[in-house]
C-alpha cells in the first residue's frame, strides 16, 4: 500500500513537470486516498489547482498541508503567493514568516515577503527580507536586484548600484 502511494506521489510529480496536469491530479487524488494522512498528496494536487489558475481550491489544499504538517514550509509560502495574488497583503505576510519559521534557510520566500513589503511601500522591512535571503544565499541574483530596487527607492543610491552590479555580475539575464 505505501509502494503504491509513493508511485502515485512519484507519478503525479512526473506528469506536473511535463504539464500533464489532469493526470498529475489523478495521481494526486489516488495519494491522498491510499495515505489521506500525509501530506505530499495533498501539496501536490494544491501545485496543479495552483497552476490551473484555481487559486481558492489550491489554498484549501495547502491549508490541509499545513493542518498535517505545521512545518511544511512550502506550504505556507505557496498560500502566501496566493493571498499576494488576491491582494490580502497582511496575511501573504504572515504566510510567508511561517515559511521562514519553519525553514529558515528558505531565502525563496524571504524575498517573496521582500516583494510583499515592496508592494506596499515598506521599504526597510523590504529592504530587511532581501538581506536576510542574502545571508542564507549571497548568490541569488533576484535578492540583489530586488534590493537595489528598494535602496534606490529610498535614494541611497550608491547602495543601489553596489547591488544592482551583484545581481548583473551573478546573472545577467535577471537584470
Amino acid at each position: 500500500n505505501d509502494d503504491s502511494y509513493a508511485a502515485h506521489v512519484n507519478l503525479s510529480r512526473l506528469y506536473q513537470a511535463q504539464g500533464s496536469l489532469d493526470n498529475a491530479i489523478e495521481h494526486s487524488r489516488r495519494a491522498i486516498e491510499i495515505l489521506p494522512e500525509e501530506p505530499v498528496g495533498y501539496y501536490n494536487l494544491a501545485v496543479c489547482f495552483h497552476l490551473q489558475d484555481r487559486a481558492d481550491d489550491a489554498a484549501v489544499l495547502y491549508k490541509t498541508v499545513i493542518e498535517i504538517d505545521p512545518d511544511h514550509a512550502r506550504a505556507y509560502n505557496n498560500l502566501a503567493l496566493i493571498n499576494q495574488e488576491q491582494e490580502k497583503f497582511s496575511e501573504a505576510i504572515k504566510q510567508f514568516q511561517l515559511a521562514v519559521q519553519a525553514n529558515p534557510r528558505f531565502y525563496t520566500a524571504m524575498v517573496n515577503l521582500g516583494e510583499v513589503h515592496r508592494e506596499q511601500g515598506q521599504w526597510k522591512e523590504a529592504e530587511a527580507a532581501y538581506r536576510d535571503a542574502l545571508a542564507v544565499n549571497p548568490q541569488y541574483a533576484p535578492a540583489h536586484l530586488f534590493l537595489g530596487r528598494v535602496l534606490a527607492r529610498q535614494r541611497r543610491t550608491a547602495d543601489a548600484v553596489e547591488a544592482m552590479q551583484q545581481a548583473t555580475g551573478l546573472s545577467p539575464s535577471w537584470v
